[in-house]
């Protein structure tokens, strides 16, 4: 945003430097035209009288106003007397003194400067067209020289049905009268010529902050009136140039002004490039402030989902370490129980019975390890599968014959059914770990004598591979269970299923690998597990 914001600046401040230098054409506006009137002409002649002039340089604070640049010009005759300024002013039409051009008759006009005799609430109250204290006209009584009419009372009228109301008025004191002519003007409010810019057709408010930028341009000029008035030449001042402000100021001789010589004219004008780049940007801020708002919501999300998932693995990580150290602590104290015997001589003839199960025990803690370290493997997505094709009917039958021992001693009858082509594209270790999970699961959880059923389904690109066994069903609360580590449903099982409870997890895993399906539902008979993928790579 820093970035984006001072490239606005800068441009912002070329285009008010641009539309700035504009007021130094200020000074031909008011030239004289001395080849003769020229009623076409705006600046020969009447054009040139000093209302005229005060008209054409507030013309030109207006105009450079709607580029929020604060200007402000005064024009000296020979004697240092104020002709003309920029600022409140109200132009008055001389009903007594007209001027004849040609077929064309002029009244003269007469200026007062409220500047200098109202304060910024009252220019608000009385000239704002969006107030309700707003005058429609103004009555100036006092007294007038060469150049302007100084008031000794101002009236403020509102007019309403033909009836003229006075809704506030001033007085003030003319010191100076010698030589002044008394006067008594009437004038419509829409004569005035005011330093605000216009907003919908009506006057903006004056601020304090306003007026001190407008008074800002007086002081910057003070400099070049000084060196003017002791060298008699065009003076150039400039205090700041940076995209916090820029100003400028001018003091230069005008030549042959309405029959006066040696006038001079000094101004100065004053912006903001970063305050109005800001004021351009709003939408841009307003969009940045969304976005921020908007990403901190997704990032807070993700933080709070991430220390979320931390504790869910602190809690695994506490439930796994306390089941390893069940599963290990059990076969380890039948193993020191049953060696200790044999150390005492406990039962010699139960010898043979005694190292078969420290045999069994210890094969177990193997298997048990084995399978921890292939599940520690695939939590840490350190195995790669090696997809290659292979008969998932072949699988089952063989693993099958793997379990016939088990089965036959439980009196299980094992069935297998495929319907489609069994070919799969997969990782062939991963699969006969699968399927040998769930035969294994299905066999411990069959009863005596029951049956068990394999089913091998192909519907397009999608194998599906279930063992269904006839038994108890799963309590609901336990279903979504099966998968997680160490998890036992049956606990009246006893040890001598061989069981370490990691089985499913480890399948879970691997299924995961291939980007399988896979589910847990109980049947009318019994429980069936299954998955299904696709067939292709």
């Amino acid at each position: 945003m820093t970035v984006i914001t001072l490239v606005k600046t800068e441009t912002v401040r070329n285009r008010m430097s641009d539309t700035a230098l504009f007021s130094s054409s200020l000074p031909y506006t008011l030239y004289e035209n001395k080849n003769g009137v020229d009623p076409n002409n705006p600046y020969s002649a009447r054009g040139n009288s000093v209302p005229q002039i005060q008209k054409n340089i507030n013309t030109m604070m207006q105009i450079l106003s709607y580029d929020n640049i604060y200007f402000r010009a005064t024009l000296y005759d020979e004697s240092n007397k104020i002709i003309a300024k920029s600022g409140h002013t109200v132009i008055f039409d001389d009903q007594n003194d007209i001027i004849s051009e040609g077929y064309h008759n002029f009244y003269q006009k007469k200026c007062v400067f409220l500047g200098d005799l109202l304060s910024i609430d009252e220019v608000n109250i009385y000239f704002s067209g969006l107030s309700q204290k707003a005058a429609d006209s103004i009555y100036v009584t006092g007294y007038e020289d060469e150049y302007s009419i100084k008031p000794t009372k101002i009236e403020f009228v509102s007019h309403s049905f033909d009836q003229e109301t006075v809704i506030a008025s001033k007085s003030f004191r003319v010191e100076a009268k010698s030589g002044l002519k008394p006067v008594n003007y009437r004038q419509l409010v829409s004569m005035q010529v005011f330093q605000e810019k216009l907003n919908s057709g009506y006057m903006s408010p004056l601020t304090k902050a306003m007026k001190s930028r407008f008074e800002y341009c007086d002081s910057i000029s003070k400099p070049t009136l000084d060196s003017w008035k002791k060298t008699g030449k065009t003076a150039v001042n400039s205090v700041n140039n940076s995209i916090f402000i820029r100003d400028y100021s001018v003091t230069q001789k005008i030549e042959s002004l309405n029959g006066m010589n040696n006038c001079y004219l000094t101004y100065g004008y004053v912006y903001y490039p970063l305050e109005e780049a800001m004021k351009l940007l709003v939408p841009v801020y307003g969009f940045s402030f969304l976005f921020v708002v908007i990403l901190i919501c997704v990032l807070s999300f993700l933080l709070i989902r991430f220390f979320h998932k931390q504790q869910l693995l602190e809690k695994t990580r506490r439930e796994l370490s306390g089941a390893i150290a069940h599963e290990i602590k059990t076969p380890l104290g039948i193993i020191r129980s049953f060696s200790e015997g044999l150390k005492e001589n406990i039962n010699t003839e139960k010898k043979d019975y005694y190292l078969q199960v420290i045999i069994d025990e210890t094969e177990r803690l193997n298997l048990m390890l084995l399978k921890l370290l292939n599940l520690s493997k695939l939590e840490q997505e350190a195995y790669t599968i090696r997809p290659e094709s292979l008969s998932l009917q072949a699988m089952a039958e063989q693993i099958a014959l793997r379990y016939g021992p088990l089965s036959d001693e439980k009196e299980i009858t094992v069935t297998i059914h495929r319907e489609g082509d069994d070919t799969l594209f997969a990782d062939r270790f991963a699969m006969e770990t699968v399927v040998s999970n769930f035969l294994s699961n299905a066999v411990k959880h069959t009863p005596q004598g029951k049956s068990i059923a394999i089913t091998i389904d192909t519907d397009d690109d999608i194998i599906t591979c279930s063992v269904e066994n006839e038994g108890e069903p799963i309590p609901i609360y336990d279903m979504y269970k099966i998968w997680n580590s160490f998890f036992k449903g049956d606990a009246s099982r006893t040890r001598t299923d061989n069981s370490t409870g990691i089985g499913l997890t480890i399948a879970k895993h691997f299924l995961d690998l291939h980007g399988a399906k896979y589910d847990c539902e109980n049947t009318k008979t019994g429980v069936k597990i299954w998955f299904s993928m696709k067939r292709s790579k």
